[in-house]
């Protein structure tokens, strides 16, 4: 069967993560630290950006669904 070739965003946000394993561990210590330092900036405004780590986790998860769709590990 002919795989398509990888969008870019999927290569970037894959870079270092050479399995669907590892891939799925920077997704849940996105999540996990994202809620907590994000929480944390509700009373330390300098931690409140930590709320963009939840972009980082939705981009792995975005990218190890289209893995399991399109392509191989």
């Amino acid at each position: 069967m002919n795989q398509p070739p990888k969008p870019i965003w999927v290569r970037l946000v894959l870079l270092g993560a050479s399995s669907r394993g590892s891939a799925v561990a920077c997704c849940l210590i996105s999540l996990i630290l994202g809620v907590a330092i994000g929480l944390g900036g509700l009373w330390d405004r300098r931690l409140f950006p930590g709320f963009l780590l939840l972009v980082a986790a939705l981009g792995y998860w975005g990218a190890i669904r289209w893995m399991d769709r399109h392509d191989s590990w």
